[in-house]
């Protein structure tokens, strides 16, 4: 039975959406019907003359149809309708009787097959009767309706034959006029070949005369594998392929097709007598470009075969032009990034991913993972650039270096742009590698400004430096000095061991310069044996000269050459800028004067350029040897200066204070050595002497019955952020076995200025128990504000307050303003200096928990102080006016 009305309207309705689709897919742009080449379209005939031809064609066959293939020989000079009428005729036959022996054996793809094929065939002649039924019958197989075969086939028979009766009667009656017209001439340009793949051979007839009618050159296949092959041995421009064929099917053909080197990117229109919308998914899916139906209407598949060649071709130089621009980029080590600001993807090129070893699927495609492959030195940098690119549109370019997977890692320079996008912009940063650029840069670089021999900066570069160095001190209005540097008998070597045992003993003393200096120095080889250094610092003359007494040292060491042990001497000279000289050639010259006096000196010697800075330099030196000796010989012992109660007028504390006596000098005080010290890095192994002492001491007079006492240390700012502070202070109790509430360091305002790491120290000395006071409170640039967050006991004021606050009401106010907020923070107060009973009078008015001072008592040794103790209150009212001794080198530290 025929299928049911509403089956026909849904799929009149379904080919309709299916038609829509592929013209919406397949053909663009649409204005394509609009101009349609002359060789196809109607124009080329009047009214009157369509009419004619139209008569001409016999009943049950199209008219137009006929009258396309009478245009088409008639313009190829060939009569092609009567060869596609014959090839109908000698297939029809066969096609009829497959037909009907498949429906025979319910052989249902054969049935559809069969009548797929004589569909088409049927409809490139105009018999779109018998192509209608054929469809029918194609449909039915399809959905398995094998029980309407009887009807559809009785209905086929003579519709079938009626077709074929039309046939005979068109090459009958079919009137053929040869061709005069000489075929136009063409310009010489290579025509496009055209691959035609599809078992009808009508369907092939009639493109392949269409096609080459329109100046291409064609070739057919009949089956998917007749098309590889053909594909294997020559490369077509355009493939036409159908869908439905015998063995392999249009849709594996074209995935093969697709995984061929030759068919990657080779259009390809699928031709179908299929009319749902599945075949046209499936024929894209398989790689199809684009999709036309049978039969076909030529001018619009003409059209949109023009449309993707054209597609094609900008595609191919594109891609052309693509691989072009990566094999110079390639060649010229360029990479590129993207960072769309929209979605947060971070892409690599693939020349960068190349360039850092990195395959496509380990980039995870985000900002931190790019960040990663970067070296770790730079990557802070790195991020702080994107950032401010992304933010402030700072677009600067800089190098950094990228690791990647790579051993070594690649100097890359950036440069950044903006690029607009739709939703926003993407940071597009060009990477170059220039590692030998930058490679080629420095050895160029360290040829003109570092000596070949010793690998130290060459004359030229010491220049230059000295020029810029100079003016940076003028600008900040400091001062720093060059050392000029002789070898003494250096001629004496290479006369008597050559040239090469002297060089060697040049890149030895070369090695042994650069051990003394620091980094922020600079030294550099003048040329023969002349070296120089230049301090780049704003220390004064001595320490200039403290660097020329190591350099003396570790110059004269031995060195072993030629089997021979030498002790090089050299002679320096020093100059001050700007005192000596204000440009680098005076500067030098001032400074090679010098070494020359010191040559005339005796040699093995440094000289200033003034003569009295040599003589103070020479004396600071052996202050400083004296110093370590001092310490070696236990030269060092400390007095002890009581803290009074000044409500209770009892010793509450005493404070340990550091006398150095000198066999020649006699009693020498703080100020005279405490610096010195801290310079040569010995205040730390003092201060560590005085604490084990003062503990010791403390427990002794325990140990005679003297009451409980606290015993006050003060430490160096240098010893406070020595990180071994804490374990010397644990160390000295537990040696005494003094209980920590009794043992108090005291430490300067600036001590504790230096952050978070002060106040840690500060935690870590609370939490054994002592106790911490703030020494010369006043002095420095804190505040009360500033120091209530510190932990620690007490505040002692500055001297400098008590003198002058009988007669300044200013000092007054502010002593009681002080005791009045400490004591608000918890803080006790003790002060210093207290010299008169009128000072300490006001001072206990003003509540002031402790004084000390010359009116209780000078520093005494520790035997005098039991004595000290026994005479009991020290109230300021029962005190004598006190005498003002003065020790040798100044007043108590």
């Amino acid at each position: 039975m025929p299928p049911a009305k509403s089956d026909k309207g849904s799929r009149r309705a379904m080919g309709a959406r299916m038609r829509r689709l592929v013209l919406a897919t397949t053909q663009r742009p649409a204005v394509v019907h609009d101009r349609l080449p002359e060789s196809t379209a109607t124009a080329g005939l009047s009214d009157q003359a369509a009419a004619t031809q139209a008569e001409k064609s016999p009943a049950g066959l199209d008219a137009s149809a006929i009258a396309q293939l009478r245009r088409l020989g008639s313009k190829r000079g060939q009569d092609v309708l009567a060869r596609l009428a014959r090839l109908f005729l000698d297939n029809a036959a066969q096609l009829t009787a497959a037909l009907r022996e498949a429906a025979s054996r319910q052989d249902i793809q054969a049935v559809a097959q069969s009548a797929h094929v004589l569909k088409s065939a049927s409809a490139n002649l105009g018999a779109l009767v018998l192509s209608r039924h054929c469809a029918a019958i194609e449909r039915a197989a399809r959905a398995g309706q094998i029980e309407q075969f009887d009807t559809l086939l009785r209905e086929f028979e003579p519709v079938a034959s009626a077709a074929t009766h039309s046939v005979e009667c068109l090459l009958t009656t079919e009137v053929r006029q040869p061709d005069t017209a000489r075929p136009a001439v063409r310009p010489a340009v290579r025509r496009k070949h055209i691959l035609i793949v599809d078992d009808d051979a009508a369907f092939r007839l009639a493109t392949r005369e269409v096609l080459e009618s329109e100046g291409f050159d064609t070739n057919e296949a009949a089956s998917g594998d007749q098309a590889l092959a053909i594909i294997g041995d020559q490369q077509p421009d355009l493939i036409l392929l159908d869908a439905l064929m015998r063995g392999m099917d249009g849709f594996e053909t074209c995935r093969r097709i697709r995984r061929h080197q030759r068919g990657q990117t080779l259009p390809l229109i699928m031709v179908t007598g299929l009319d749902d919308v599945s075949s046209v998914e499936q024929a894209f899916h398989a790689g199809a470009t684009g999709f036309a139906t049978k039969p076909a209407s030529y001018p619009v598949l003409i059209q949109q075969m023009h449309f993707m060649l054209r597609a094609s071709e900008t595609e191919s130089s594109l891609r052309e032009h693509k691989a072009v621009l990566q094999a110079a980029q390639r060649v010229a080590r360029l990479g590129y990034w993207r960072w769309d600001q929209a979605t947060g993807l971070f892409e690599l090129s693939e020349n960068l991913r190349e360039m850092c070893g990195i395959p496509q699927q380990d980039f995870p495609g985000t900002p931190e993972a790019f960040l990663r492959m970067i070296h770790g030195d730079d990557r802070a940098r790195v991020d702080a650039h994107l950032r401010a690119a992304v933010s402030d549109r700072q677009l600067q370019a800089f190098d950094y270096r990228i690791q990647g997977q790579r051993e070594q890692p690649l100097v890359v320079q950036q440069d950044l742009e903006h690029i607009p996008t739709a939703n926003g912009f993407s940071l597009l940063g060009t990477v170059q590698d220039v590692t030998e650029q930058r490679r080629d840069e420095e050895r160029i670089r360290r040829m003109a400004y570092f000596d070949a021999l010793t690998g130290l900066a060459s004359r030229s570069h010491l220049m230059q430096h000295v020029e810029d160095t100079i003016k940076i001190a003028r600008r900040r209005e400091e001062h720093f000095t060059i050392l000029f540097l002789d070898l003494d008998g250096f001629k004496d070597v290479n006369d008597s061991l050559g040239h090469d045992v002297g060089d060697l003993m040049l890149v030895r003393i070369a090695r042994r310069l650069q051990r003394v200096i620091r980094d922020v120095d600079f030294v550099a080889r003048l040329g023969g044996d002349e070296f120089c250094i230049l301090l780049d610092d704003n220390g004064d003359e001595l320490d200039a000269a403290e660097v020329a007494t190591r350099c003396l040292e570790i110059v004269n060491q031995p060195i072993d050459l030629a089997r021979q042990r030498w002790r090089p001497q050299v002679s320096i000279g020093l100059a001050r800028f700007p005192e000596d000289g204000d440009t680098a050639g005076l500067l030098l010259k001032a400074a090679d004067s010098a070494m020359y006096a010191a040559k005339q000196n005796g040699k093995h010697r440094y000289a200033f350029y003034r003569p009295q800075m040599t003589e103070e330099a020479e004396r600071r030196l052996r202050n400083e040897q004296l110093l370590r000796e001092a310490l070696e010989k236990g030269e060092f012992e400390i007095h002890y200066q009581p803290q009074i109660d000044l409500h209770s007028g009892q010793i509450v504390a005493v404070e340990a204070l550091t006398r150095w006596r000198h066999p020649q000098l006699g009693l020498v005080m703080p100020g005279d050595f405490i610096p010195t010290l801290e310079r040569i890095g010995l205040i730390r192994d003092l201060g560590n002497w005085v604490m084990r002492t003062a503990c010791h001491q403390a427990m002794a007079w325990m140990a005679e019955g003297i009451p409980e006492m606290r015993i006050a240390v003060n430490i160096s700012p240098l010893h406070f952020h020595d990180p071994g502070l804490l374990e010397a202070v644990q160390s000295a109790l537990a040696a005494a076995a003094l209980p920590a509430h009794l043992f108090e360091i005291e430490i300067t305002e600036s001590s504790v200025q230096s952050g978070s790491s002060a106040l840690q120290v500060l935690r870590q000395l609370r939490a054994l128990g002592i106790r911490i006071s703030i020494d010369d409170f006043g002095t420095g640039y804190s505040s009360l504000g500033s120091l209530k967050h510190l932990p620690i006991n007490s505040l002692k004021i500055d001297r400098v307050f008590v003198a002058d606050m009988l007669d300044n009401d200013q000092d007054a106010v502010m002593l009681g303003t002080i005791v009045a907020m400490s004591h608000a923070l918890g803080y006790a107060v003790v002060a210093e200096g207290v010299e008169q009973r009128e000072q300490a009078a006001v001072l206990a008015a003003l509540n002031c928990d402790h004084a000390q001072g010359y009116l209780f008592s000078r520093p005494l040794a520790a035997e005098q102080i039991p004595a000290l103790i026994a005479r009991g209150s020290f109230m300021p009212s029962e005190l004598p006016v006190p005498s003002r001794p003065t020790a040798a080198g100044g007043r108590d530290a």
